[in-house]
């Protein structure tokens, strides 16, 4: 049994981080492919909001993705996730709350709900009108703050990949999940900075994953 253990569904952003962090810093993990709506009596306690990621690190146990990377921050320091000057740590915070509190609250429901939840585990057909809303209203201003913010540096904060950088990364799978692109022209700091994420081996991998996720899923469906 691996040392670390990671509950949750790959597809979801919040487990997804977790994992990218466990593939950048080369720890010994498994993840459980456990839904929310499906927690076994045994393990509900454990997540006592009923969300995932959760996870048993050790012979201990750890909800929220924010607080288990910090927690394997410290356990596995290199290499460093978490800035240590305090102006770039401050702001690494600041863009994994943005993506986290308010951009996947906002547009999940809208975007991935309704493109991949609705029909592919709830057998719904889902609301396109709701996502081109989305897609003309809600992405623009986000994808603006981020081409400005980025400019033309390689991560978001300092000169190497932080936890701003994987959460980010991580939901930006989600928007490719959708078939929603990235305008190059209008957005060309960001289109170059989402695609050089998504060629790191730590997400790259878990992309590949999740392919191989659905395609079992919609092998099953048909069956």
């Amino acid at each position: 049994m691996a040392e670390v253990t990671i509950y949750g569904v790959i597809f979801s952003h919040f487990t997804r981080k977790v994992l990218m962090a466990c593939e950048e810093k080369g720890i010994d993990y498994e993840n459980e492919p456990i839904y929310p709506a499906q927690l076994p009596e045994d393990l509900a306690r454990h997540t006592p909001m009923k969300k995932i990621p959760f996870a048993r690190i050790g012979d201990r146990w750890l909800a929220d993705s924010r607080v288990i990377n910090e927690y394997l921050e410290g356990l596995y320091p290199e290499p460093a996730l978490c800035p240590s000057a305090p102006w770039d740590r401050a702001r690494a915070r600041w863009y994994e709350e943005y993506i986290d509190g308010w951009v996947v609250p906002n547009t999940g429901p809208k975007l991935f709900y309704q493109r991949v939840v609705k029909p592919v585990f709830l057998g719904k057909t889902g609301d396109e009108s709701i996502v081109q809303e989305a897609i003309n209203t809600d992405l623009p201003p986000i994808f603006d703050y981020l081409e400005g913010e980025i400019n033309a540096r390689e991560f978001m904060v300092g000169n190497s990949l932080s936890s701003a950088d994987i959460s980010i990364g991580s939901w930006f799978v989600n928007i490719r999940d959708i078939d929603i692109e990235i305008d190059t022209e209008r957005w060309p700091n960001l289109s170059a900075y989402v695609d050089r994420l998504h060629r790191r081996p730590s997400l790259k991998k878990l992309i590949g994953s999740q392919a191989e996720f659905f395609q079992r899923l919609r092998e099953s469906a048909g069956a």
